[in-house]
C-alpha cells in the first residue's frame, strides 16, 4: 500500500464535481424532450452540487435555444444572487412564465436544507420531483459510476466489481457506492498503478465498512459479511465504544 503522503484523500469538491458530472446529461436531456410549460423541480442534493449543475445548465447553449430555464433556488438577498440563482418569488415568477409560454421549460434545483417563505408555492402540485415516474437522481449516480468501472481493463473492472456486487456492499446507500468507486479510482490515477485488492480493501471506509488490506476473491463474500457485522457492533448505541470492543473480542474472536 503507498505511504501516508501517496495516499488518495476524496475531497467534497470532487465528489460535488462528479455529481454534478452524472446528472447533468441525464437531466439536460429530459428538459430538452419535455413539453410547453413543463416545471421540473429537484431536491435534496448538497448545495455545492446544485451550485455546479445550476450553472452548467442555465448557461447551456442548446437548453438556452429551446427557452429552458434552470435556476438554483437561494435564501440570500436579490442583489447577492449569481446569474444561475433565483430567490423563491423569482422562482414563482419563473413558474408563471412556463405556463403562459414566455419560456419552454423550468428547472429548479433545491439545494438540501432550504426554507424559503414561498414554498407552498413551488409544491409537487406545480412540479415534477426527484421520482421514479420524472427524473431519478440515484440511478444517474448509479449508472455513472458503473460507467466509470467498465472503462478500466478486464481484470481491475472484475476486480471491482466482485466488491460491488458483494451482499452487504450491493444494500448500501447510492451515495457510498459512488464515493467508494471514486476514491479507488482516485488512489489509481494518484500511484498510476492498477486497481488490486490491496487498494479495494483500503477505501472499504468510504462504504462504512472497516478497511481491509487482505481481502481475497475467494474469501470476499465472506470478509465483507463479517465486516459488516463488526461495524453494527461497534456503532451499536446502547454500549459504550470499550464494551463493543470488548463484544467483538469475545463473540466475534478480534
Amino acid at each position: 500500500m503507498p505511504t501516508a503522503t501517496e495516499l488518495y484523500r476524496l475531497t467534497e469538491d470532487v465528489v460535488a464535481d462528479e455529481y454534478a458530472q452524472a446528472i447533468f446529461g441525464e437531466l439536460k436531456s429530459l428538459l430538452l424532450n419535455k413539453q410547453q410549460g413543463h416545471c421540473q423541480r429537484l431536491d435534496y442534493l448538497p448545495r455545492p452540487v446544485m451550485e455546479r449543475l445550476g450553472k452548467r445548465l442555465s448557461e447551456d447553449p442548446d437548453l438556452l435555444a429551446r427557452k429552458i430555464v434552470t435556476r438554483v433556488l437561494s435564501d440570500k438577498p436579490a442583489s447577492e444572487l449569481e446569474p444561475w440563482e433565483t430567490t423563491g418569488t423569482g422562482a414563482v415568477a419563473l413558474r408563471e412564465e412556463a405556463t403562459y409560454g414566455k419560456i419552454h421549460v423550468f428547472c429548479a434545483l433545491f439545494p438540501a436544507g432550504i426554507r424559503l417563505a414561498e414554498e407552498d408555492s413551488l409544491n409537487i402540485a406545480t412540479f415534477k420531483t426527484d421520482d421514479a415516474e420524472s427524473f431519478n437522481v440515484s440511478k444517474c449516480l448509479d449508472r455513472h459510476h458503473l460507467g466509470r468501472v467498465n472503462l478500466l481493463p478486464k481484470d481491475e473492472r472484475d476486480l471491482l466489481m466482485q466488491v460491488l456486487n458483494s451482499d452487504a456492499v450491493r444494500s448500501r446507500p447510492v451515495h457510498q457506492r459512488f464515493r467508494y468507486v471514486l476514491a479507488v479510482l482516485g488512489q489509481r490515477d494518484l500511484s498510476k498503478q492498477p486497481v488490486n485488492w490491496e487498494v479495494a480493501g483500503a477505501y472499504l471506509y468510504e462504504l462504512h465498512l472497516i478497511p481491509d488490506f487482505d481481502l481475497k476473491s475467494g474469501a470476499l463474500n465472506v470478509q465483507i459479511s463479517r465486516n459488516n457485522e463488526c461495524v453494527k457492533v461497534l456503532l451499536g448505541g446502547e454500549k459504550t465504544l470499550s464494551q463493543n470492543l470488548e463484544e467483538l473480542a469475545e463473540k466475534h474472536s478480534l
